[in-house]
């Protein structure tokens, strides 16, 4: 797909925070700005951790709420 950028570019690193988190750190003292947010992936903590997809993350979907009256239920397990 990358024939179809200019410069041949992708998408496979974006902010890149993990290697200019230092840079990021000066920008946000010149701003005057007092919290800094990130997120560390599991991947750089514990390279051998086997990582599992969970569809679920405090969401419903419409149809699971209607058919089991969502978390009231203790069908919806």
């Amino acid at each position: 797909m990358t024939d179809k950028i200019l410069d041949r570019s992708n998408g496979d690193v974006s902010i890149d925070q993990y290697h200019h988190y230092k840079e990021d750190i000066e920008i946000i003292k010149e701003l005057n700005m007092d919290a800094y947010r990130f997120s560390i992936p599991w991947s750089r903590i514990l390279p051998s951790l086997e990582a599992f997809v969970t569809i679920f993350h405090w969401d419903l979907p419409q149809a699971l709420e209607d058919e089991y009256d969502g978390f009231l239920s203790p069908d919806i397990v």
